[in-house]
């Protein structure tokens, strides 16, 4: 008679240092989980586990936009044309540029 051996995965616990260095490798940097995880020397199925997370709640959280509509058409006036353009990646906001032109004459 067999004997019912019953093998079980440990559980590898990231702490958060290796959390961010496994962000900045996979969002910022490209590498895919796989090679991220063993360069930083954790299980592929603990690293995949934490992108999956924080693609699914932490990214779509930070994604939300202030409008609406994600992009907006108004008429020419005689105002001041205002444009603030975010660039976003990872659900992190990269870098902001604020642009402000002079009035437009219509003839």
């Amino acid at each position: 008679m067999k004997e019912n051996i019953k093998y079980s995965r440990t559980y590898q616990k990231i702490s958060d240092e290796q959390k961010k260095k496994l962000l900045q490798l996979v969002c910022h940097l490209g590498f895919k989980i796989k090679a991220a995880a063993k360069k930083l020397n954790i299980k592929y199925a603990a690293a995949k586990t934490y992108i999956i997370y924080y693609r699914n709640n932490v990214m779509r959280s930070k994604n939300q936009i202030n409008s609406k509509s994600e992009c907006q058409i108004v008429p020419l006036s005689s105002q001041k044309c205002k444009l603030n353009i975010i660039s976003k990646l990872g659900g992190d906001v990269v870098r902001q540029i604020y642009f402000e032109y002079p009035t437009i004459t219509q003839e």
